[in-house]
């Protein structure tokens, strides 16, 4: 049987209300429309769960949690 935190493919699921901004020193800097907050693993992002990893993935990060993954948002270059 397959997990209710992953999709049909067995990926994570998306978590949408987050992206992560920034990544350093094992921090991930995650933003949603209500604000934005640091987590580290052991930690919990509010709605998303706690934080199980963070891990790089192409050019950017993302987040995995114990409810699905937080992935980068490609549009934090502009103003």
């Amino acid at each position: 049987a397959k997990s209710p935190l992953e999709n049909a493919k067995g990926h994570p699921r998306l978590i949408t209300n987050w992206v992560v901004r920034d990544v350093y020193d094992g921090i991930a800097l995650v933003e949603s429309p209500r604000g934005s907050i640091e987590v580290a693993p052991g930690e919990i992002i509010p709605g998303a769960g706690m934080v199980k990893s963070i891990e790089r993935r192409g050019a950017g990060w993302i987040v995995i949690t114990s409810r699905g993954l937080v992935d980068f948002a490609r549009d934090s270059y502009q103003p």
